[in-house]
């Protein structure tokens, strides 16, 4: 039999960094960036990152799934090493918190994830 420790890996994600609020922005300040890393992922059995398992891929979605308002919160390249969202509006009516979350699972593992 041939297999893979990765299979049956569960990742975690540090909740310092995506904890509630994560980031405070101010209306009409100047952008705003929140960012991370991919050491804001670990595998639970210890498996080495990149090496063993692959790369990570991460998205940013509302709390329920849904795309953010990308007239407030401008995606970056979530494939960098620092990946970014930019915070800017200048429009008073968007003042309210959104409650967002992160996914992250292994590239070529996709069933491997967590929210």
């Amino acid at each position: 039999m041939v297999t893979s420790l990765c299979l049956t890996d569960t990742l975690a994600v540090g909740t310092a960094i995506f904890a509630s609020p994560a980031f405070t922005y101010y209306i009409k300040d100047a952008t705003g960036v929140f960012s991370w890393n991919d050491s804001a992922a670990s595998s639970v059995n210890n498996l080495a990152y990149p090496t063993t398992c692959g790369a990570f891929t991460w998205t940013v979605t509302k709390t329920d799934g849904s795309l953010i308002d990308s007239t407030i919160f401008t995606t970056g390249d979530y494939t960098l090493s620092t990946k970014t969202i930019d915070v800017y509006t200048t429009d008073l009516a968007k003042a309210t918190t959104y409650d967002m979350q992160v996914k992250v699972w292994y590239t070529e593992l996709p069933t491997i994830s967590k929210i």
